[in-house]
């Protein structure tokens, strides 16, 4: 998996850097960035592994006050934040999907396309990162779910407590969890 999470400035610049590229109404990829961004979001904010956040649509977080993980349905319900819902609901907007119960992103366009597959996710990634100068050997989901708990942690001033929690919530032993927020 990759070498590093994002710090939180770093991931919040790199979410402005995408908003501009977005509202550019001149760039080709708007649509598709508007749909990595809305991933890259979720994947951060609530930390989910890649099958369940490539298998996000857009009514499950869109207009909701928490997330119910289906795939990690072990994980409790998470408070969607303001933040994330204006990133949410904005992309929504761009995207203009054909309905509510299309995949953020799927492999062919319309309702009876797949999820995308994570191999395919991850290059997105990795040529979002070097477009905008963030250099993190072979990111992935993982990357940002590392965020996520890195942010988590930083959050409790790093407390021993919030490992176990994370350990136990991502069912992950604590010395992952140790490694997963440490630089």
């Amino acid at each position: 998996y990759s070498s590093r999470p994002l710090e939180w400035k770093e991931f919040k610049k790199l979410m402005r850097e995408m908003n501009r590229s977005i509202a550019d109404k001149h760039n080709i990829y708007r649509k598709k960035h508007a749909q990595i961004q809305t991933l890259m979001a979720i994947g951060a904010y609530l930390g989910p592994l890649a099958m369940e956040l490539l298998s996000i649509k857009w009514n499950q977080v869109r207009g909701v006050g928490a997330y119910f993980f289906v795939n990690e349905s072990y994980r409790q319900p998470l408070v969607i934040e303001k933040e994330l819902k204006s990133i949410i609901d904005k992309n929504y907007n761009i995207v203009n999907p054909l309905s509510d119960q299309a995949y953020i992103i799927s492999e062919n366009a319309g309702l009876s396309g797949k999820s995308l597959a994570p191999i395919k996710f991850n290059n997105m990634l990795d040529n979002v990162f070097k477009q905008f100068g963030i250099d993190i050997p072979s990111p992935s989901s993982i990357t940002l779910r590392r965020t996520f708990a890195r942010k988590v942690w930083k959050d409790d001033r790093k407390s021993e407590r919030i490992i176990k929690e994370l350990a136990m919530e991502l069912r992950l032993y604590v010395g992952s969890v140790e490694r997963y927020v440490q630089t």
